[in-house]
């Protein structure tokens, strides 16, 4: 078993304990020939982590975006996130200009990516409209056990209304706990290293 299906499994026993309408809303994933089958529509490969979060999942909208407290970052099905890739976007293809997969719907104007074309990490970047693109996750694993980690000790809080999840940080201290555990996930990442490969500049948020 992988990190990421270890801490995915550990993330779906977290919601069935404590939020069971939540975790039953989890749409299945795909079928490793039906991600072949997607993948063969996209011109860069993507690490087997990606494969297997696929694989888990194919929608989901229960991890924190790093940048906007207030709401899910949201996972995009896999065809619609080959979809949104593919089309022509000169301010996406202007920022980065490298192998990538658009996995999580744009928030206000925060798009969230993963990296394709390395060979284990697939990084999740953030760009906006401002000058900086910043280093959200080192990974899939990183951010999956970022949030276990806070939903366990309740510095993220899950308040769910009809359909509209919403994920709360009630205070700073708050923000900074969620920070220290992200930046500790983070920290087996070689950021520089990366910048240097891809001619790309990246800041830690």
């Amino acid at each position: 078993m992988t990190g990421l299906i270890e801490a995915l499994e550990q993330l779906e026993y977290w919601l069935w304990q404590n939020h069971p309408g939540l975790a039953d809303s989890i749409v299945p994933g795909l079928t490793t020939e039906e991600i072949d089958d997607l993948l063969g529509k996209l011109p860069s490969q993507v690490t087997q982590e990606i494969r297997e979060f696929y694989q888990w999942t194919n929608d989901s909208g229960i991890f924190l975006t790093p940048c906007h407290f207030d709401e899910p970052l949201r996972i995009m099905p896999l065809k619609t996130a080959i979809q949104y890739t593919s089309e022509s976007n000169s301010f996406l293809e202007q920022r980065i200009n490298i192998p990538k997969l658009v996995m999580f719907w744009e928030s206000e104007r925060w798009l969230h990516l993963a990296i394709c074309g390395e060979t284990e990490a697939n990084p999740i970047l953030v760009i906006t409209d401002d000058d900086f693109t910043r280093l959200a996750y080192s990974n899939l694993t990183s951010m999956v056990l970022t949030n276990l980690e806070c939903y366990q000790k309740e510095i993220i809080k899950i308040e769910i209304r009809d359909s509209w999840i919403r994920l709360k940080l009630d205070d700073e201290p708050s923000r900074k706990e969620f920070n220290a555990i992200r930046n500790r996930n983070n920290q087996a990442f070689e950021l520089a290293s990366f910048q240097e490969r891809h001619n790309l500049k990246v800041i830690p948020i």
